[in-house]
């Protein structure tokens, strides 16, 4: 859901009475709970075109090995401005730390109409940090989770960013 929140995607859903059509981040209202009616169905998740100069990029933690749950999960897509290099949107989603994908919307304001520099990547990290709300669990305590989404939020950005510029660099994998 992060990926496809970070992309604005909206969601189509049918039942015999009509359809109607959702932003994707407004289908999930609670633990395993949706915005769906009992005589409803999803039927389409639609995602509009990227604009050019986007970069998008997800990253998760997960304690034990691949195959697991994430322990968190960030999706962050940037579109820039070509002249100014602006941020001109950012969407950050955020998975697994909430009781729903949420997005970390103070984050966005702080990068949104700014050019990207490390103390807004600090300022914007911290505030995502903040935002979230993850529970206490076999994968990490709360304090551990909202410091592990201000890493990944930190790397995620900074990815999408690069990709946005048109600048792809490899990482080797670090364990």
């Amino acid at each position: 859901p992060c990926v496809f929140i970070s992309l604005d995607s909206k969601v189509k859903i049918s039942s015999s009475s009509g359809n109607r059509t959702l932003l994707l981040e407004k289908l999930f209202v609670d633990y395993y709970e949706t915005a769906l009616a009992d005589d409803e169905i999803l039927t389409e998740v639609v995602l509009p075109p990227l604009e050019p100069h986007t970069g998008i990029e997800y990253m998760r933690f997960s304690s034990s090995s691949v195959v697991d749950k994430p322990c968190i999960g960030v999706s962050v897509r940037i579109t820039l401005d070509p002249k100014s290099r602006l941020c001109r949107s950012v969407r950050i989603a955020l998975g697994c730390v909430a009781p729903t994908p949420m997005r970390a919307l103070r984050a966005e304001n702080i990068l949104e109409g700014k050019p990207l520099d490390a103390q807004r990547l600090e300022e914007a990290a911290a505030a995502a940090g903040e935002a979230c709300n993850p529970l206490s669990d076999l994968r990490g305590s709360e304090h551990y989770k909202r410091e592990m989404v201000r890493v990944l939020v930190r790397r995620t950005v900074l990815k999408a960013h690069e990709r946005a510029l048109g600048v792809e660099r490899n990482y080797e994998k670090t364990s």
